[in-house]
């Protein structure tokens, strides 16, 4: 005997419905079983199996009646009763066609949607099991439409055969019709069979059928299903609440939804059904539905992201919403938490609260156009300058400076006041400083007041870096300890470059590569730039940086610039006069901020080397009155000036002696090799160079094995021999 259960559902195939069918006929034809039933949704073939038991049966000369029957009327005949659609038939009927079942007045062959609530119908159902004449009917899996259109003679891809199964949600009798469809469609030209959709025709044929399926369904099951399809649970309480039911209507309305077979997983409707059920249930009656299951769910306290999102789509708004909104954006991936956020401001979010966490966000995929919009909607709002728009003041200057555009940022920190600052005093001595405001950032740092909390001695003591150039007592190592202490502290994000190149300038390559490393301000992107510098001024590498569509152009601009650094110093004039026409509009027109000097510088260098340093008289010019409005003395000054004397431009009508350029060692190791032959120590020759001794004795190294030499005195005779002073 073949019996299907549940758990051998997707195993079963034509021959377990065949070999079913005989063992129905030839029991309940002998007297030998009293209820056998098929059950499963719609579409799922169950009228047409029950049919041919039906014909069996007659031809076996069983009594069969079709419908509800009383007692036989011929003594001793038992009838079998056959009865579709059983889950449609009246609670009382069934209860007495149960009652004959029991008293064993008749037989019975149904067909039935399953159904779990209820006393009359589960107890069919369980019986039937019991007796081993269940069939249970579930959906056609992908391999069994395959199978089946390989009986029709129609040829499908995997690929095909799953888009159909989907779109007919495995009902075996519409993918029947729909491949049947496919096979046999009406058309004048035979070869043009081959180029039919079979997809598409699925497509139709069951968006026709679900709609009439849904009009047919009562109110409440159809109210359930809308339900499901806006994110509700299915459990009577919830259920009840949202319909205004009873809770045993309740019940009874999700059971009769689950029926139809409609619902996958967790009780969500299939998505090829979400058009057909709007278009059924209608936009208004969908519409207070998804506000009442948002409510619902708002009442509750229990809200998700996903809650706070379709309640926000239903037209709620409330504090709940919005906090819920945050919360998920801070956990969520960056284009999830700009989503998340852009919604928290429908919902009832306060602009200035959501829109620069947002505008991080876009600004972090290179985008200061899109940053900058959604900004100066809320600067152009008619605001006034105070605390609740520091944070927008703030992430508009760093976006001004990764715009390139550092008097922006300068304007706006301006426009704010020293007194609604807050925690950004920081970004503003930067903004402040990059454009030569010494006086301007000083009254910032006056203005600092309040506890000494983790962060605000992480902002003096960057504030007191960058003012004081590094010549204040405060060492870039001081500075990540501080900056580290308060993890990945967004108020200090415009901070990084600034101080990785003032430690650049001071030399300080231990701390330059501390900061990339160490600080969780730095975004990746900015990471692999500032990466490229270190390498660049360490080892000579190539710097280049990947990916520079995702940068701003500001960093886009470092970058490109680090790779010419690289080809400057591997003395690669070919790759150096290729990067330098990349690099050179962008310079041309690129406003000076103070802490782009090392920026400025090494283009200055590949110019003059290029004999094409005339291009940045303005550039260079900037940088001169900015350190000028700085005072003197600090290490900016100090960079610029032995920039200057280490690459001296020559005039062409003064005979000097040319700079060995053409040697064995590159133009940083020929500088180091001349400082060894003035006498100074390695330590020495890292302060005057501003690069560690550690670097220093990196290079003397390579110069070592280039000239092949050992002792100190070897070296000196070998760097004199080649031509270096």
């Amino acid at each position: 005997m073949s019996v299907e259960t549940a758990d051998a559902a997707h195993r079963r195939s034509a021959t377990a419905a065949r070999d079913w069918i005989d063992d129905v006929v030839e029991r309940l034809g002998s007297g030998a079983g009293d209820c056998a039933l098929i059950v499963g949704p719609p579409g799922t073939g169950r009228s047409g199996l029950l049919a041919t038991v039906e014909h069996r049966l007659r031809d076996a000369g069983a009594h069969v009646v079709v419908g509800p029957a009383g007692a036989s009327p011929n003594a001793g005949t038992r009838p079998v009763v056959i009865a579709d659609d059983l889950h449609a038939w009246p609670s009382d009927v069934v209860a007495d066609l149960a009652a004959r079942l029991e008293r064993g007045q008749i037989a019975l062959v149904g067909a039935t949607q399953k159904r779990r609530r209820g006393r009359e119908l589960p107890a069919l159902i369980a019986r039937g099991r019991r007796s081993g004449m269940e069939l249970e009917r579930p959906a056609m899996s992908t391999g069994d439409v395959i199978d089946r259109a390989v009986e029709l003679g129609v040829s499908l891809t995997p690929t095909e055969a799953s888009h159909i199964r989907r779109r007919c949600c495995g009902a075996s009798a519409l993918i029947d019709v729909a491949l049947e469809a496919v096979r046999g469609e009406d058309i004048e030209d035979p070869d043009a069979l081959t180029e039919l959709d079979p997809v598409a025709v699925a497509t139709r044929i069951a968006r026709d059928w679900h709609h009439q399926l849904l009009g047919d369904l009562d109110d409440d099951a159809l109210d359930v299903l809308a339900v499901a399809a806006v994110g509700a649970a299915l459990d009577p309480h919830s259920v009840s609440t949202i319909l205004e039911l009873e809770p045993r209507d309740a019940g009874d309305a999700v059971d009769r939804a689950r029926g139809t077979g409609l619902l996958g997983a967790c009780d969500r409707p299939l998505p090829e059904l979400i058009d057909t059920l709007r278009a059924v249930v209608g936009e208004v009656r969908l519409g207070v539905l998804r506000r009442r299951v948002a409510q619902t769910v708002l009442d509750t306290g229990n809200l998700t992201a996903d809650d706070a999102v379709r309640a926000v789509e239903a037209g709620l708004t409330g504090t709940v919403i919005v906090d819920t909104l945050r919360a998920a954006a801070d956990e969520a991936p960056p284009e999830r938490a700009a989503a998340l956020l852009a919604t928290a401001e429908r919902g009832g979010g306060a602009p200035t609260m959501l829109r620069p966490h947002r505008a991080r966000l876009i600004l972090d995929t290179g985008d200061v156009v899109g940053a900058a919009a959604l900004l100066d909607e809320v600067l152009q709002s008619g605001c006034e300058p105070g605390p609740e728009v520091a944070d927008t003041v703030a992430v508009a200057a760093e976006v001004a400076t990764a715009a390139g555009r550092p008097g922006h940022a300068a304007e706006l920190f301006g426009w704010l006041g020293t007194e609604h600052l807050g925690v950004h005093r920081a970004a503003a001595v930067t903004a402040l400083l990059g454009v030569g405001d010494r006086g301007g950032a000083d009254t910032v740092r006056a203005a600092g007041t309040g506890p000494p909390s983790t962060l605000r001695h992480a902002e003096d003591t960057v504030i007191g870096y960058l003012l004081d150039a590094g010549d204040g007592g405060t060492s870039c190592d001081a500075v990540i300890a501080a900056w580290s202490a308060v993890g990945d502290a967004e108020s200090l994000r415009p901070c990084v470059w600034p101080v990785f190149a003032l430690a650049l300038c001071r030399g300080e390559l231990d701390g330059a590569r501390a900061l990339v490393e160490g600080v969780e301000a730095v975004s990746p992107g900015d990471r692999d730039v500032l990466r490229s510098w270190l390498s660049v001024l360490a080892d000579g590498d190539d710097g280049s940086a990947a990916h520079l569509d995702d940068l701003t152009p500001a960093t886009r601009l470092r970058a490109v610039v680090a790779g010419l650094g690289a080809a400057r110093r591997a003395d690669d004039r070919d790759a150096l006069a290729s990067r330098w026409q990349r690099v050179a509009p962008s310079v041309s027109t690129m406003q000076v901020s103070l802490h782009d000097l090392i920026v400025v510088d090494e283009c200055r260098r590949s110019a003059a080397r290029l004999d094409d340093a005339d291009r940045l008289h303005r550039q260079c010019a900037a940088i001169d009155d900015l350190l000028g409005a700085l005072g003197s003395g600090t290490a900016w000054h100090r960079a610029w000036q032995w920039s200057e004397t280490s690459t001296p431009e020559v005039p062409a009508t003064v005979s000097a002696p040319a700079p060995v350029v053409d040697g064995p060692l590159t133009e940083r190791e020929a500088e180091v090799a001349r400082e060894l032959l003035a006498g100074y120590t390695y330590r020495e020759i890292g302060e005057r160079l501003f690069i560690s001794a550690k670097t220093v004795e990196h290079h003397v190294a390579n110069i070592r094995r280039r000239l092949d030499a050992g002792s100190r005195s070897e070296l000196l005779a070998a760097i004199r021999e080649v031509g270096y002073r």
